[in-house]
């Protein structure tokens, strides 16, 4: 992206002053030229736009960008451009005039009714003032209608309601499509993404959802061109889940490539969709067996559902709202409710084997738990995920996460057809629970330890 600076002694080339000068400036791949207008003249100081990659994303995802260098783009694309972002906010504050500011604000005018608000008055040389574009000493008070665009530090913040964002943020939120390489939309028919490679069973349907309703809007059906998504198998995400994602006319040419799975994430397009990831994600056939399962065991006691995270979780996160309670934590209200309540059973689901002893111990002969193999936070070493444990397992790699996936979902379908739900914390499995059980719980309690 280009600044613009005051006009310097620096030996750099010079352009005149054009509507197109920013095109100009990157075809001569120049890191700073001197431009002259009509009665005025400034610099444009070239920025590397990875360099404010936000510190969210820098930590979620260590080795990729959440924004695109943006060299070559086309604001005359219009169906390769995310218009639907802009057209969120009634009103545009923007505190800096620079390229992407530029720009955005001809998309504006063009495409949207907003207001636009500037405090930077060397917004005159590119556009005249009038009742939609004004200069102002000072924004009046932002609303929920509002975005505001700051300087280039705000884009190391990242704003998850994408109202207060830098300029290559909110330039990024319009043109990610072009960032992947997308000039015409209705050249292609499907997208594919990639995920992490440490992404469990809950985040990826998570994503694969977020993505397939967000997609499916602009007219792109989900696939995967490779044989695994993140660490998972694609047939085996296809034998259990209803997402269709081997097409037999999906190629190279007709599908969008998603090469990194944070420059999606940090658009409001793909964020802010909240698709419910219910039983309709689930096939049926395998629906069909978890019934089976959950009939002979539950029958009709009336069962406690405890969801109870740990191993990675508790390495991953030890703050934020992601922070996970303990069973001691827990048990309180578990006792409370067992008595009040007359649960007959505890169904436990947790991955973490210490915790299932300790519980095994707590409420003995009322413990119902699904058979798999679990592991503690000691065998988690150097930082380790549970991912990294099953990759150094002797069996088929595809054999262990399937049989993986097996148990997750009877565990969280389990917990679903429970008379009641308590969960140690906010991750994938309690919203599947929760979408999977419909709102028949008897009573509910999420644990919220890391939001104090």
């Amino acid at each position: 992206m280009y600044l613009i600076k005051e006009i310097s002694e620096a030996n750099c080339p010079e352009l005149p002053f054009s509507p197109d000068i920013f095109h100009q400036a990157h075809a001569m791949k120049a890191d700073r030229v001197h431009v002259k207008g009509d009665g005025f003249a400034f610099d444009l100081e070239k920025v590397n736009n990875l360099d404010y990659n936000p510190i969210y994303f820098r930590d979620r995802w260590k080795n990729q960008n959440a924004f695109m260098p943006y060299e070559d783009y086309d604001e005359n694309a219009e169906s390769s451009l995310f218009l639907p972002f802009l057209r969120m906010f009634s009103r545009i504050f923007i505190s800096e005039v620079n390229e992407y500011s530029v720009v955005l604000t001809g998309l504006i005018m063009k495409y949207t009714d907003a207001v636009i608000s500037f405090t930077d008055d060397r917004i005159r040389w590119f556009y005249d003032q009038s009742e939609r574009l004004r200069v102002v000493d000072s924004f009046p008070q932002a609303d929920k209608k509002t975005l505001t665009i700051k300087g280039l530090d705000q884009d190391l913040i990242f704003d998850r309601t994408f109202h207060t964002l830098g300029p290559v943020g909110a330039f990024h939120n319009v043109f990610f499509l072009q960032g992947h390489g997308v000039k015409n939309l209705k050249d292609f028919k499907y997208a594919d993404i990639v995920l992490d490679e440490g992404a469990g069973i809950g985040s990826v349907l998570n994503t694969l959802s977020k993505c397939s309703t967000a997609l499916g809007e602009l007219g792109q059906g989900l696939v995967s061109l490779k044989q695994n998504l993140g660490q998972f198998n694609t047939a085996i995400l296809d034998k259990y889940f209803s997402f269709d994602l081997k097409q037999n006319d999906a190629t190279k040419k007709n599908t969008v490539f998603f090469r990194e799975i944070a420059a999606l994430k940090s658009t409001a397009f793909i964020y802010l969709t909240e698709p419910k990831v219910d039983l309709r994600v689930v096939k049926k056939s395998f629906l069909d067996e978890l019934n089976l399962y959950c009939d002979a065991v539950l029958g009709g006691k009336r069962v406690l559902g405890v969801l109870i995270r740990g191993t990675d979780y508790i390495n991953l996160f030890k703050t934020g709202i992601r922070q996970m309670s303990t069973p001691q934590d827990m048990a309180p209200m578990i006792d409370e409710w067992m008595e009040k309540y007359d649960y007959e059973k505890v169904f436990l689901a947790t991955e973490d084997k210490d915790i299932l002893e300790w519980m095994r111990k707590r409420y003995p002969g009322k413990l119902l738990a699904v058979s798999q193999e679990r592991h503690s936070v000691e065998d988690l070493k150097g930082g380790m995920l549970l991912a990294d444990l099953d990759r150094e397992r002797d069996e088929d790699h595809d054999d262990v996460l399937e049989e993986n996936i097996v148990n997750y979902f009877y565990a969280l379908y389990m917990l679903s057809r429970c008379k009641a739900f308590i969960c140690s914390g906010y991750c994938n499995g309690y919203d599947l629970v929760m979408n999977f059980n419909d709102n028949k719980f008897e009573r509910v309690k999420l644990f919220q330890k890391g939001e104090a």
